[in-house]
């Protein structure tokens, strides 16, 4: 069992030496602990059977996806940031010191711009949403709210931008390739999940999240820059080369999303952030890696355009 959570509870001695039973101090064992963070990120034959059912699910629904066309795929996106705000809402405890429809305005307002209006206008959710959440501040006195804006800002930041970069690239790339980015990314989670369980032994990064191997990431990283160098090379006039680099690079950024998620979640002592996705966890769970994957896609199309404009 892990005592961090009894850290606030301490011996305490005043000026005069004498000792303050309101504080109980329970020694904190590190090794425990991270016990409990180990067991927290293994699975079970009964999860693991919930995470193979849950993931043949959702990868029918993305086969699904290639034939129904964009507007069902940003449906799914709205879908997502409905629960996902919901998810970060309950994760930060806001109750009703950062109300739940202006953190979801926060995540679903750029992708709406982008994709309904102009592909260019992502800039205007991000102005108005700082002005919302000052008049927001103006009209409470709770000084509580104060400490949650900058995790508000974060997802914002995080979740918001990044579900706005992927209705770009639904916008102004073909259908297909917004879907084999998923795919690739995906590929390379359950590669990276499979190789890491079966034959992994050095810890990638133990202290974020125990159950990520240096054995699984470069399984990883081999076969999803194998898979996305045919995707970019079919879609991009890069070189071969250019190609390889860019799609490493694109696992790179998906396992930097994961283990940003995974800190956050330790950051408030929660395993998931939600339980939506039996075996998975949350929607922020499962989606967290698209997030920082999508806009360096975006970055991608953006350079093609400039240096094909030239």
């Amino acid at each position: 069992m892990s005592y961090s959570k009894f850290n606030l509870y301490k011996y305490s001695n005043n000026d005069e030496g004498t000792f303050n039973p309101s504080f109980v101090e329970i020694p904190v064992d590190v090794d425990s602990i991270e016990e409990d963070y180990k067991s927290d990120e293994t699975p079970s034959i009964n999860d693991e059977s919930k995470r193979i059912i849950t993931g043949i699910a959702l990868l029918a629904l993305l086969v699904i996806s290639f034939f129904t066309g964009p507007n069902v795929v940003f449906v799914l996106l709205a879908v997502i940031a409905v629960i996902g705000a919901k998810e970060w809402h309950d994760l930060f405890n806001y109750e009703n010191l950062i109300p739940y429809p202006l953190l979801l305005y926060a995540g679903l307002a750029p992708a709406i711009v982008i994709y309904l209006y102009n592909p260019e206008k992502i800039y205007v959710p991000l102005l108005i949403f700082p002005i919302g959440l000052i008049i927001y501040m103006s009209t409470t006195l709770s000084s509580e709210v104060y400490g949650l804006i900058g995790s508000a800002y974060i997802f914002q930041t995080w979740f918001g931008v990044g579900l706005g970069t992927v209705a770009y690239v639904l916008k102004v790339a073909d259908l297909n390739f917004a879907l084999l980015t998923f795919l690739a990314i995906a590929l390379a989670d359950s590669v990276a999940y499979e190789i890491g369980r079966r034959f992994g032994t050095k810890k990638l990064a133990p202290n974020i999240s125990p159950s990520k191997t240096v054995e699984g990431f470069m399984a990883a990283l081999l076969v999803g820059t194998v898979f996305y160098s045919i995707v970019l090379n079919n879609y991009f006039l890069f070189p071969i080369v250019i190609d390889i680099v860019l799609a490493s690079l694109l696992i790179i950024f998906a396992l930097f999303g994961d283990l940003f998620e995974s800190k956050l979640k330790r950051s408030v002592d929660a395993k998931d952030s939600g339980n939506i996705l039996p075996g998975h966890g949350g929607v922020l769970d499962r989606f967290d890696s698209y997030l920082f994957a999508f806009p360096y896609v975006t970055l991608i199309i953006l350079v093609s355009n400039l240096i094909s404009s030239l």
